[in-house]
């Protein structure tokens, strides 16, 4: 059995990533979303304004939460797949 997101905290915020991949394009890409998040954590460590940090969080979740629910969809498949 493979486990390599037992790191990434399972919350109930399912709902919310799946709207905001909803709104995405069809298909949800995992490298463009990850590295959103990496210009993001780069412009949060630039000094900035208060309502810019308030949007970058805000984004940040939304692209955590979906990054989490690809990452599960997946480990869940693979799962499935061995166990055949």
């Amino acid at each position: 059995m493979l486990i390599f997101i037992n790191i990434l905290p399972k919350s109930s915020t399912l709902a919310t990533s799946l709207k905001f991949m909803a709104k995405q394009s069809k298909t949800f890409n995992f490298d463009e979303a990850y590295d959103e998040l990496q210009n993001i954590l780069e412009s949060i460590q630039e000094e900035g304004s208060i309502e810019k940090l308030e949007a970058q969080i805000k984004r940040a979740s939304e692209l955590l939460s979906a990054c989490k629910t690809k990452l599960r969809t997946i480990e869940s498949t693979i799962e499935k797949t061995l166990n055949e």
